[in-house]
């Protein structure tokens, strides 16, 4: 994609303030679920920022951009089955060497924050492809933005 979405949100964060990153992941998240329901995020506002509900009687998510905050019982980890967090044995997909939150949260060395960066570049390039892959027969054009 080469959409500036610093123009869209105005050249606020575009995580929190632009409306066609918010419609562009409420397309890519919103989908059938294996079991056959339908995982579906509706658009809303909290305090000026752009955010995504999934509600359900049991659980309840509230998403801003990459950010995922789960409201009700802890973090579901089946909504990361899309791929780009969930290894192929079905752990999560750390950065960097993990070792049970014990250790320091930033690289020790220049090895270690290649590591981390080539890991982050790697996850925005697979997200990238699945919206890609998502939007490709739905495209957006200026004209179909959200309001924001």
């Amino acid at each position: 994609m080469d959409t500036d979405f610093q123009e869209d949100s105005r050249r606020r964060d575009p995580d929190l303030f632009s409306p066609l990153l918010q419609e562009l992941h409420r397309r890519l998240w919103s989908k059938p679920l294996p079991n056959g329901r339908v995982f579906e995020l509706t658009p809303g506002k909290v305090r000026g920022a752009h955010v995504l509900y999934h509600r359900t009687p049991t659980i309840e998510f509230t998403l801003s951009g990459d950010t995922l905050a789960n409201s009700s019982r802890g973090l579901l980890r089946s909504f990361y089955d899309a791929g780009d967090l969930i290894d192929d044995g079905g752990e999560i997909k750390f950065y960097g060497p993990f070792d049970d939150f014990a250790g320091r949260v930033l690289p020790d060395s220049m090895k270690e924050y290649r590591g981390f960066r080539e890991g982050q570049l790697a996850f925005a390039a697979a997200r990238n492809a699945r919206i890609r892959a998502t939007t490709a027969s739905d495209r957006i054009s200026g004209d179909e933005r959200a309001n924001d």
